[in-house]
């Protein structure tokens, strides 16, 4: 069909007239409304002195990172505190030095719990450590013995350890086995508050889990002083003063980005589309929440919502005409080619372009212009895929497993999100065609799962691992991507007091 053709029915849609002779759904309604344009936190801003005792309690902590007198499972306990309470960002290059220097020491012979948390740390940090220290733990058939099941701690450092297996690490995926039959059995028997660890454990574990719920999850347990072997209060009060400034900084974005998307009023001119700022904005602080990171995590997700606006423009609104000449228009890329499309097209078609043109003028400052071409070309795939969906969908087309798993690693959005992650990051460099080719190798198994559809592919591996590996090289921390994402958002997690803390005194 010609443009002339398309353009026969230009208007945008209105809520009245949107649903005739289209492909529709209903979503509901955005619940967060102008909240985040309103609304004031009640962490103020710091003075002098509050940010000099914030200074001090980080040099602190700093300084017991730093302690050469402190023997590995001391130092062990106090690394892991410091990344479960969300403020290892703060001394990645000393947890970095530390874990090396831990693992050129060889494996900590000792208890479950000591071994498991050695292993979990230092499989973290990407220190790809031997499987087999959990054998002394098996009997003589191989099978872990029931005498572990006394030692909860233990077991619940083992069930963690294991969510950081490779393939053909049966020995893990034999610990993942016994020790959720054995938590669940013995959660009824066990304090209040131990079993409530072990249900949200059992329910997602540390490395499935989101940084920043996390972090408010263990400064709880921190004050009360359960799971930790020990506790410090100077680390204690940095954590609770520097998530309460986190917060703060993230809803100032989320004010932002909620003034962009206000003024692009899609709400009302593309009643069609879903309106998921926050949630997008939550996914996106699953990648990176770091305050370095600003730049790169408003504009990944500007891309993450114009995204979901494209995928229902592709399944709740255009016409296969339509989404075809947009697809074309998408690969043109290019400003010129807009009056092609129907008004409604024209709106997102700018929006989408915009946002790139404002961070390729950001990035060129740095010399990494040449980033932004690899983000265009993983969003055109994306368009790519989804006119593939809507050819199916037009010729009632059922396309046979291993075909819509080739086209599904693409309509997945996650080779594109990876490639537009690292355009807001001034470290990557000559790496970023590598990774871009990785994510998009048609070489690659096919998302999660195997051709099987039972274990997890080398797509999975390579983005958990890999990707998180390369980031070492640069002392960066990279969260996994492939994460499951919580669905909602409170508006607000209560305030960390600095004197008390639920009901506890910190």
């Amino acid at each position: 069909m010609s443009a002339q053709a398309l353009m026969l029915n230009p208007a945008s849609p209105n809520k009245e007239t949107w649903k005739k002779d289209r492909p529709t759904a209903s979503y509901h309604p955005c619940l967060w409304k102008d909240h985040f344009l309103t609304h004031s936190s009640e962490f103020l801003k710091s003075d002098a002195t509050a940010q000099q005792e914030y200074e001090q309690l980080k040099q602190e902590v700093r300084r017991m990172l730093n302690d050469t007198s402190s023997d590995r499972l001391k130092k062990l306990h106090l690394i892991d505190a410091v990344q479960l309470l969300g403020v290892d960002y703060h001394f990645e290059r000393e947890i970095d030095d530390e874990l090396e220097r831990i693992s050129r020491d060889g494996a900590i012979d000792s208890d479950l719990y000591s071994v498991a948390l050695w292993f979990r740390l230092l499989r973290q940090q990407g220190i790809n450590v031997p499987s087999e220290v959990f054998k002394k733990f098996q009997d003589e058939n191989g099978k872990f013995k029931a005498e572990l099941a006394d030692n909860v701690l233990g077991m619940l450092n083992l069930y963690e350890a294991a969510h950081l297996g490779l393939p053909g690490e049966d020995i893990l995926d034999e610990a993942i086995a016994f020790t959720t039959s054995k938590l669940e059995s013995i959660s009824t028997q066990v304090s209040p508050q131990l079993a409530e660890q072990i249900t949200r454990a059992l329910n997602r574990p540390i490395r499935k889990n989101f940084p920043r719920l996390e972090a408010r999850h263990y400064i709880s347990l921190y004050s009360r002083g359960d799971h930790f072997k020990s506790s410090n209060g100077a680390l204690l009060r940095f954590a609770k003063i520097d998530f309460n400034m986190l917060q703060t900084f993230h809803q100032k974005e989320l004010r932002s980005i909620t003034e962009w998307w206000k003024k692009l009023d899609f709400t009302t001119k593309l009643p069609f589309a879903r309106d998921r700022l926050v949630e997008c904005y939550f996914w996106i602080m699953d990648i990176y929440f770091e305050p370095k990171y600003a730049v790169a995590r408003i504009f990944l997700t500007k891309v993450l919502i114009l995204t979901s606006v494209m995928d229902d423009i592709f399944d709740n609104y255009g016409t296969y005409d339509e989404l075809k000449l947009l697809t074309k228009c998408i690969e043109r890329w290019d400003i010129s080619v807009i009056d092609q499309l129907p008004d409604y097209m024209k709106l997102f078609y700018q929006a989408l372009l915009d946002i790139y043109s404002e961070i390729e003028k950001q990035v060129a400052k740095e010399g990494r212009s040449y980033a932004v071409h690899y983000a265009k070309e993983s969003m055109k795939g994306v368009a790519k895929a989804y006119l593939v969906e809507s050819k199916w969908r037009e010729e009632g087309y059922i396309a046979p497993l291993e075909e819509y798993m080739k086209n599904g690693h693409f309509s997945s959005t996650y080779p594109m999100l990876i490639t537009n992650s690292y355009v807001g990051k001034c470290y990557l460099h000559a790496l970023y065609p590598l990774c871009y080719t990785l994510v998009h190798s048609p070489l690659l198994p096919l998302l999660s799962l195997n051709s099987k559809g039972t274990q997890p592919s080398l797509s999975f591996f390579l983005l958990s691992f890999l990707l998180p590996a390369v980031n070492r090289l640069h002392q960066i921390h990279l969260p996994p991507q492939l994460h499951p994402h919580p669905n909602h958002l409170q508006p607000h997690f209560p305030l960390i007091h600095h004197g008390q803390f639920h009901g506890h005194k910190a």
